[in-house]
């Protein structure tokens, strides 16, 4: 079973900085989305900073939210 998003945060204009139910950081570019309509609204950076984790997965209002298995196989590890 996947690890769950409990903390997420836009770090740039297409990159999530995610903290998973295990502790675990990563970083996810989900620009992959944005050539879907559903998906539009996030070109808009202050739309994207919206981004709310719920335990289950990211979401940005009711309407967007993106795959928990996209997020925790897409991920790197940051470099700080």
């Amino acid at each position: 079973m996947n690890p769950r998003p409990v903390e997420a945060e836009a770090i740039d204009n297409k990159t999530l900085l995610i903290k998973f139910s295990n502790d675990e950081v990563k970083k996810v570019d989900i620009s992959v989305f944005f050539q879907y309509y559903m998906y539009k609204k996030l070109n808009d950076y202050s739309f994207f900073k919206q981004v709310k984790a719920d335990g289950m997965t990211v979401y940005w209002n009711n309407d967007i939210d993106i795959d928990l298995d996209y997020l925790c196989e897409s991920g790197v590890k940051p470099n700080y």
